[in-house]
């Protein structure tokens, strides 16, 4: 009877080790997974805290490169007005009103980038530069100054009369011949509006007659038709 005791008493402790060994287990498996869920959380919540330092870092960086843009484009305007200004006291330029003075600075602005534009390419055998002309559109410009017709009707019948070709040799002709070298062509000048350009050159023509002479030795004839538009 008193070994049926004991190996029952047996029994009971060998069940309990066994249950205390599986309490065991479960509540180690259930930490693992508390902190399994803890470590998680603490990565989702360092997670979440990246992403929003990464968002703040973006709103201020779209901000900032906002503003900077904004920024430049003040600068930019009021470095084109005060060029415009300078340019305006350099040619004398004047507008009817505000409205007229806005719309000829933008057309400034475009011309002017045109030239910086293309002067900054660098492949170019010549340079762009602002003048007088650096408020007008091209349709303006060519409407204004190109937009005389040459009418062969109103030439005179004989204006091929004093036009001859002379026998010389080659040795007799100078290497090179500028007469701006020799003072006999005034420098550039505003030819104004369309058609006016006639009188300048007649002007011109006129002007040089004596350098021609004093290098030719030869009396050159004026055409009535350059005296008349004198």
């Amino acid at each position: 009877m008193k070994e049926d005791d004991d190996t029952l008493i047996s029994l009971i402790c060998e069940a309990y080790k066994w249950l205390d060994c599986r309490i065991m287990e479960s509540f180690i498996d259930v930490r693992f997974r508390i902190s399994n869920i803890t470590q998680r959380a603490r990565w989702g919540k360092a997670m979440a805290l990246t992403l929003e330092r990464k968002s703040v870092v973006a709103i201020f960086i779209f901000f900032w490169t906002c503003t900077s843009y904004a920024m430049s484009r003040i600068i930019s305007e009021s470095s084109i007005t005060k060029q415009h200004e300078e340019w305006m006291a350099i040619h004398g330029r004047v507008y009817a009103d505000n409205a007229e003075k806005v719309k000829r600075q933008q057309i400034f602005k475009e011309n002017l980038e045109f030239i910086e534009n293309h002067n900054k390419q660098g492949n170019k055998r010549y340079n762009l530069s602002l003048n007088p002309f650096a408020d007008l559109k091209n349709q303006e410009f060519l409407a204004s100054h190109t937009g005389a017709l040459y009418n062969p009707s109103t030439e005179p019948s004989n204006i091929n009369d004093n036009l001859g070709y002379q026998n010389v040799s080659l040795s007799d002709i100078e290497p090179s011949l500028d007469w701006r070298d020799r003072g006999a062509v005034n420098p550039i000048k505003y030819q104004g509006t369309c058609g006016t350009f006639l009188y300048l050159i007649n002007a011109k023509s006129i002007v040089t007659m004596p350098f021609k002479y004093q290098f030719t030795k030869k009396n050159v004839k004026i055409a009535s038709f350059d005296v008349v538009f004198i």
